[in-house]
């Protein structure tokens, strides 16, 4: 039975704590990669909706609302 049970977990190995904590690391760098590409991607649909040409002019007509308001 032992025997049956070692040749079975030959090629598992236990993730100790640098490993789990590389493991997360590397998953919260990928969410913060996809994050921003998303957000890159919503204001590039921003601009077009708007027909704004550049960030500075972005940033004009958020200058304009926060002063409007």
């Amino acid at each position: 039975m032992y025997s049956k049970i070692k040749n079975r977990s030959k090629g598992i190995v236990p993730l100790g704590s640098s490993e789990r904590r590389s493991a997360f690391f590397s998953a919260s760098l990928l969410g913060i990669f996809f994050k921003s590409l998303y957000f890159i991607i919503f204001l590039q649909k921003i601009f077009k909706a708007f027909n704004i040409s550049s960030h500075l002019d972005f940033l004009i007509i958020l200058d304009q609302i926060t002063i409007n308001n």
